[in-house]
């Protein structure tokens, strides 16, 4: 992120030029991650901005290092209260988004999976993407930075 913000700061000439962009950019960044907007629930016309968000791709590897190969017991279960203590099997499930009927378990990879389209194999090709939004913004910054120079 410091990257971003080093390059608007270098191309602009005044820190009110430099501000205003930052905080747009950073609201849009931060909305389109997946996290506070799941997947599921943007808009077609502006879910193809998480793509160009590195913190989307940090976002997901995060949640696969997290998660992958963890089982997380379920604190909610349907059907619940006195008139369901006979329930048992696949007549029973947990709450949480990715459990499975009959199980009191949820396999963390799989909630990843359904709750924020998450992709186990996904993993190192975001640490990739990662990699090049960081020499690629780094790049961007030396240029700007060269062409602000003042030249005798």
């Amino acid at each position: 992120m410091s990257s971003i913000f080093r390059l608007l700061a270098a191309a602009s000439r005044s820190l009110i030029q430099a501000l205003l962009p930052t905080t747009i950019i950073m609201v849009g960044l931060v909305m389109y991650a997946g996290f506070s907007i799941p997947v599921q629930y943007m808009r077609g016309w502006a879910a193809w901005m998480r793509f160009l968000n590195p913190i989307y791709y940090a976002l997901e590897s995060l949640l696969i290092n997290e998660f992958q190969g963890r089982s997380f017991t379920c604190t909610e279960i349907i059907p619940s209260g006195p008139a369901y203590e006979g329930v048992t099997g696949l007549e029973r499930s947990c709450s949480a988004l990715g459990s499975e009927a009959g199980s009191l378990q949820v396999d963390g990879t799989r909630y990843i999976q359904v709750m924020y389209e998450a992709s186990v194999g996904n993993k190192w090709r975001n640490f990739g993407i990662l990699l090049a939004f960081a020499i690629g913004l780094g790049a961007f910054y030396l240029l700007a930075s060269g062409m602000s120079v003042p030249r005798d």
